[in-house]
């Protein structure tokens, strides 16, 4: 018998005399153990099934709102495209020879929204607009952001996007140092 043989057999009788000696306690250890790690596995799953319902409910409620947005961007825009192509007809039917043009001023609905105030113009110093465009147009929203209201607060209480209220602040500084 060679040398490598009886070492690996005097290895194995020693690993069975070990495991016959062993005390009955550590295999119950080792079960016990075996048990907790799959008991703290089923509480991890279960943990993680939970906040993937959560985050699919709070996906769910986002997809939600953004459509609401779309619908309503969308039909704000069909109503814009409509005021351009009648202004494009009455446009049209100013170019018209022989059409006279009190005729076709005609309105059958409110004109879009003035950008800016009326300018008086008594005098030199007075062709400046008498109250800022922008400030006088979204007043509630520059007054909520002069005292200090954040751009997140003053979107969800006009219910506007904040990227708009953002625009407006940017247009009302704009305008500020234009005036100044």
């Amino acid at each position: 018998m060679e040398p490598w043989m009886l070492i690996v057999l005097l290895g194995a009788v020693i690993i069975i005399y070990a495991l016959l000696r062993a005390p009955k306690n550590l295999m119950h250890n080792r079960a016990d153990m075996t048990g907790e790690i799959e008991q703290t596995l089923d509480a991890f799953a279960l943990q993680l099934e939970e906040e993937n319902q959560q985050l699919l409910r709070t996906i769910g409620g986002m997809k939600q709102e953004y459509e609401k947005l779309a619908h309503k961007l969308m039909d704000r825009m069909n109503g814009l495209e409509k005021q351009v192509s009648e202004l494009a007809e009455r446009a049209a039917s100013l170019e018209k020879p022989g059409c006279l043009k009190e005729d076709a001023i005609v309105e059958s609905r409110p004109p879009i929204e003035p950008i800016s105030e009326p300018i008086s113009g008594s005098g030199p110093e007075e062709d400046r607009i008498s109250q800022s465009a922008i400030k006088g147009r979204y007043k509630e929203i520059i007054d909520y952001y002069e005292i200090g209201k954040s751009i997140e607060f003053i979107a969800k209480k006009m219910g506007m996007n904040k990227g708009e209220i953002q625009l407006i602040i940017q247009l009302a500084k704009q305008e500020e140092q234009f005036r100044a």
